[in-house]
């Protein structure tokens, strides 16, 4: 995100001072920021959509919105074919591979707040007579050309969240913020004609917008401490859970199949990566959920693990977790599962040879971090 708004002030700066190092030390700045994380690529386009866009709304220009309609319409007929052929992240949108608008719009109003977007929204029209035609271009293209671009890819071609819209934040917040600021400003006639009454009375209508955002924003704070869990699956208590169930049917260890494997390995085999003349844990196996596991039936390393098959790759677990007496678990989450299960095989082998020994819900908005945990149907008894 600071790359991002280190990027649009130099555009910014660029555009008024017309020098070539700015331009440089932006691109740079967009650079930096695609290594963190490919949404900031929208940037470029806003940027090269602000050009056309105040090329083509320029006085005399008729029919400006309507070209700018029929522009934005022939950008984005190629786009799933230009993603689909020429995507540096092709291996990423293969995992995304379920299209969803409704889905991405769900994200949008729920991490960027139904209060925040209409106070910009009102904001990109209160702005041209304040802060001139065009700032307001560049700002809206800013906002307006990558919510654009992620609707189309969100609808089209891979399953998209508002998180990756995360460079248009800065450009909406200040939006809200002129808006706050103008909003004070035209209710200070009024606040005038309160002189005399207290002092909370004569503040209150300016800052009855701040604190309606703030009071949002204090909702959802309470929320990530209480019913979110901060916004992540209860794994502690499916810990919990597994060592328990362990020692209840009388085990002598666990084997265990997982989304999460870093996560498990912390609360399982806690400092697992120190060195020790043994492992502190030899009864508990941990084995990440990896689709090329049961399509192919090999290791990364190319070894050969079982014939491949979602059926065969359950049957290698059990047999390897009975042969030590351990009790064989699946632990995952939903859409992590899904998007694995490119074939469309896992979950239901997983749900016909299994049952749902515990379900640990959280949800963050329309986003489902739930955990469950599957054991078989049919336990083979402790040896």
């Amino acid at each position: 995100m600071l790359a991002a708004v280190l990027a649009i002030h130099r555009v910014h700066v660029f555009w008024s001072t017309r020098r070539i190092r700015d331009l440089v030390l932006a691109l740079v700045w967009v650079l930096l920021g695609v290594l963190s994380h490919g949404a900031a690529a929208t940037l470029l386009f806003a940027f090269f959509g602000f050009v056309v866009v105040h090329r083509i709304l320029q006085p005399g220009h008729r029919y400006g919105y309507l070209k700018i309609l029929v522009l934005t319409v022939f950008v984005l007929l190629p786009l799933p074919w230009l993603v689909q052929n020429f995507n540096p992240w092709e291996e990423f949108f293969e995992s995304k591979g379920d299209p969803s608008l409704a889905h991405w719009l769900q994200t949008v109003v729920y991490y960027f707040r139904p209060g925040m977007l209409l106070c910009a929204g009102v904001a990109l029209l209160l702005a041209p007579r304040i802060l001139g035609r065009t700032r307001t271009i560049y700002l809206a293209c800013l906002v307006l050309v990558p919510a654009v671009l992620l609707t189309a890819v969100g609808a089209q071609i891979a399953k998209a969240t508002a998180r990756y819209g995360i460079c248009t934040l800065p450009v909406i917040t200040l939006l809200v913020g002129f808006l706050i600021h103008e909003v004070a400003r035209r209710l200070s006639a009024i606040r005038s004609g309160l002189a005399g009454r207290p002092l909370w009375l004569a503040a209150l209508l300016p800052g009855l917008l701040p604190m309606l955002l703030l009071g949002d924003y204090l909702r959802i704070d309470v929320e990530y401490y209480t019913s979110q869990y901060g916004q992540r699956g209860r794994y502690r208590e499916a810990a919990q859970f597994l060592q328990a169930e362990v020692k209840a049917r009388g085990f002598d260890g666990l084997r265990l199949l997982t989304v999460s494997r870093p996560t498990m390995f912390y609360y399982l085999r806690r400092r697992h990566w120190f060195v020790t003349q043994s492992d502190p844990y030899p009864n508990m196996d941990l084995h990440a959920m990896v689709n090329w596991r049961w399509l192919k039936g090999e290791y990364h390393t190319g070894n050969k693990l079982h014939e491949p098959g979602v059926d065969n790759h359950f049957e290698w677990h059990r047999r390897s977790a009975s042969s030590k007496g351990r009790m064989f678990a699946v632990l995952t989450r939903l859409p992590e599962m899904r998007e694995m299960d490119v074939d469309g095989t896992f979950e239901p082998a997983l749900r016909r040879d299994f049952e749902i020994a515990l379900h640990l819900p959280v949800w963050v908005g329309p986003k489902d971090e739930s955990i469950y945990i599957f054991l078989p149907k049919q336990r083979p008894e402790p040896r």
